[in-house]
């Protein structure tokens, strides 16, 4: 029964019969034949043949999800008996809004050249979601801003593996002759972030602290628009260091100098507490990841090092 599993599993995931044949090295009238095998077995039609190509049931939905969860345990098991053997299928990568950029995709590209009988999947979602999905094996690791009310559930880990400096951004046309206030700040118009997204509850942790007011004048999910809004003298905002100097209207942005403990995110790697046979890439990630943050802050990694010892 692996073996339809296997099909219907490849066939949800490629949207297709003959791309599935492709992908199992069958013909498609074979892995036609594994599905309806796979429905005469349950019991229940999985595919809505009505559609070309077919869709999911709502069964075949449900049904999918416990498929992979089965395979994806074998493949542990299988793990378990060749310890030596070498991490193969499908990486399952949850990453936050804030962090996706060419570096950081090449640190997960770097895994796949290591290991190549990997399969690297990735899934943008809002970070609690991304932790949920760890925790119902539905990801295999996720790498999210840390956010101090977000609860770790007890069957996943994390371990932090680098900072994001956070900056203050104004455009580039606003009073250059003195340094503003935190007070002054405060009160002009916020261009935010939804929260769940890391920098918005730094952000609100940051004013709250200091009994500021906090006015919302917009509030985007994507960084690019939120910085063009910035751009155009239309309010301030909080977002990464590295995100202010690639965007397209960076010359029309300033980053403020404010004589206080400079704001950060430290992202961490959550998994599961049962990686098998994925455990060295997974690892592998870690290792990217912090080298990447090494490089580009490397007098705060050596500050934090000084401090740990």
């Amino acid at each position: 029964m692996l073996g339809e599993m296997r099909a219907f599993s490849i066939f949800a995931e490629v949207g297709s019969v003959q791309a599935a044949a492709a992908r199992l090295c069958l013909t498609q009238s074979a892995v036609t034949r594994q599905i309806k095998r796979l429905e005469q077995e349950l019991g229940t039609p999985l595919l809505d043949r009505r559609f070309k190509p077919p869709i999911l049931t709502p069964a075949g939905s449900t049904v999918l999800e416990r498929c992979r969860d089965i395979l994806q345990k074998v493949a542990d098991l299988r793990s378990i008996s060749s310890p030596t053997k070498e991490p193969e299928g499908k990486l399952r990568v949850g990453v936050g809004y804030v962090l996706s950029d060419d570096e950081f995709i090449g640190c997960l590209h770097e895994v796949t050249i290591r290991f190549p009988q990997i399969v690297l999947g990735i899934k943008t979602d809002w970070h609690h979601e991304l932790v949920e999905m760890v925790r119902q094996n539905q990801l295999d690791v996720a790498i999210i801003p840390r956010q101090p009310e977000l609860v770790l559930p007890q069957d996943v880990t994390a371990k932090v593996a680098g900072t994001e400096p956070l900056v203050f951004v104004v455009g580039a046309k606003s009073d250059r002759t003195r340094r503003p206030t935190i007070g002054e700040l405060a009160r002009l118009p916020w261009i935010v972030k939804p929260r769940g997204t890391g920098s918005r509850e730094v952000l609100e942790a940051f004013l709250s602290g200091k009994g500021l007011p906090f006015e919302v004048a917009s509030e985007v999910r994507d960084e690019n628009l939120q910085l063009s809004l910035v751009a155009r003298g239309t309010g301030i905002a909080l977002v990464t260091r590295r995100s202010a100097r690639r965007h397209p209207r960076s010359k029309r942005l300033r980053a403020l100098k404010l004589g206080t403990e400079p704001l950060k995110l430290d992202v961490m790697v959550i998994r599961g507490n049962h990686p098998g046979c994925l455990k060295p890439a997974i690892d592998m990630i870690e290792e990217q990841l912090s080298a990447m943050y090494a490089r580009r802050h490397p007098r705060r990694v050596a500050a934090t090092r000084k401090a740990a010892s």
